[in-house]
């Protein structure tokens, strides 16, 4: 008997928290590049959004940017992950 790979959490699932918040002791977030192109920031805001934790540790390359550069996306939605970011970090900082 073969077993298949457990799908990844969501509302339907049993285990999965009614209020969909997911509760950790400590996060580790890394390499966000904030102002690329390649930023995956709806998966971001959605991360951000589930999950509680006592620690935030915020590793790597978070913004993706050089003084004067001009190659910086400057998108509203950058700019609301960094805020989400810092409302979850004066949270979670003691």
């Amino acid at each position: 008997m073969s077993s298949s790979p457990s799908p990844a959490p969501n509302a339907d699932a049993p285990n999965y928290p009614a209020d969909r918040t997911l509760r950790y002791r400590a996060v580790f977030i890394s390499d966000l590049h904030l102002g690329s192109a390649q930023s995956r920031l709806s998966e971001i805001e959605t991360f951000l959004r589930d999950v509680e934790c006592d620690r935030l540790y915020l590793v790597g390359d978070i913004l993706d940017a050089w003084v004067g550069s001009r190659t910086v996306r400057k998108k509203p939605a950058h700019a609301n992950v960094l805020m989400a970011l810092l409302r979850k970090a004066s949270n979670t900082c003691t």
